[in-house]
């Protein structure tokens, strides 16, 4: 295997692209209503917070942390996702981050280890929340902002669960992997 291969970046680009897109439109419509476009960032703060934090989040903590821990490591699912080493880190960082570790973790799994359907999820889920101002109190978000961060979500779980449903394949977290994986993906 090479280390492209592993972190899942030799295939599925294109599909990864449109999984993004299709997942991210309640977002881009619905911040694009709600808020107004963002003049007062900098291009340059807005590349590194849309594409380059999308895509290095993903590639070290899906692509590398989580699939080595997970395929390697045999990890179970749940403790590679939260990535804390004992309960008391876990605990600490379970929130936002812990929830979206858990999202993007099970995307990556579930998409046959497609880091890209991750990278463009994250990106283009980056990308509305910087170029419209819809909260004012920052990476939380207002009540609306989360209601169409969580239509997303749903999106793209459906996405992966169509998907799943019309190729016949199985599904790779389960009771069996959550706290040890016992079986190789």
């Amino acid at each position: 295997d090479t280390i492209l291969y592993r972190l899942g970046l030799t295939h599925g680009f294109g599909r990864g692209l449109l999984f993004g897109v299709l997942s991210t439109v309640p977002m881009f419509a619905g911040y694009a209503v709600i808020g107004s476009f963002n003049r007062e960032t900098p291009p340059d703060h807005m590349f590194t917070f849309i594409v380059v934090a999308g895509f290095f989040e993903e590639l070290i903590f899906r692509g590398f942390v989580f699939g080595e821990l997970f395929r390697t490591a045999r990890w179970g699912f749940l403790p590679a996702a939260y990535q804390g080493d004992d309960l008391i880190s876990a605990s600490a960082a379970f929130g936002v981050t812990a929830a979206g570790s858990i999202f993007f973790s099970w995307i990556y799994v579930e998409s046959g280890n497609n880091l890209w359907s991750v990278i463009w999820l994250h990106t283009l889920m980056n990308a509305p929340w910087m170029l419209f101002s819809v909260s004012g109190s920052g990476a939380v978000g207002g009540l609306r902002a989360n209601g169409l961060r969580l239509c997303t979500l749903l999106i793209a779980i459906a996405l992966v669960v169509i998907y799943k449903k019309r190729k016949g394949l199985p599904y790779h977290i389960s009771g069996k992997t959550l706290i040890i994986n016992r079986q190789y993906v």
